[in-house]
This record gives C-alpha cells, structure tokens and sequence, in this order.
C-alpha cells in the first residue's frame, strides 16, 4: 500500500484485503487490519453526521444565502446572523460547560 491511498474507501478495502502469508505476526498484522477496517467505518459515518449537523447549523447561521426562514434568536433580542452568531452559540455553549 503506497502513502498515496487518501481516499477512506480505498483504504478500507485494502484493510479487507489484508496481507498474504502465514504465521503469527501475519495474523496478527491481519486482525489488526480488521480493526482498523472496522474503526474507519465508524469513524467515515461519525464525520458524514457531523457534515449534516454543520450543514444544518450553517443553513440557520446565514438565512439570507440560503433562504432559510429560521435564525438563531437571542431572547428578547433580534435574531443572529453569520458571524455574530457563531460567536454568541460560542459563548453559551463555553458557559455550558463551566455549569456542568
């Protein structure tokens, strides 16, 4: 395998194929691949549902661009846009975690 292989697919299917031969350290090589194989699945969904929450929050973050008839609303203030909105979501969400 060449440090070429970026694409996640290709580098699951080449876990899958394994390596050839015979022996302990060959099988241990191979369950190791079955690991990883294994972990890069999980770790390919993780990131496509972490894609569609980011495109959520982007599509409420800036309505204009998208036409969106939601925003982040601040209570009792005007609603948040782009930037403005990022960093109010940041703040509470830091004063979240100071509350836990």
């Amino acid at each position: 395998m060449t440090t070429e292989v970026t694409d996640v697919h290709s580098l699951m299917k080449a876990c899958q194929r394994g390596v050839a031969g015979k022996g302990p350290a060959i099988e241990a090589a191979n369950n190791l691949l079955a690991e990883c194989y294994g972990l890069l699945g999980k770790l390919a969904a993780e990131n496509e549902s972490l894609r569609k929450d980011a495109g959520r929050y982007r599509f409420v973050r800036n309505p204009l661009g998208t036409c969106s008839p939601l925003a982040i609303w601040n209570e009792g203030k005007m609603p948040l846009f782009s930037g403005v909105a990022d960093a109010v979501v940041d703040e509470f969400m830091a004063k979240e975690s100071t509350n836990e």
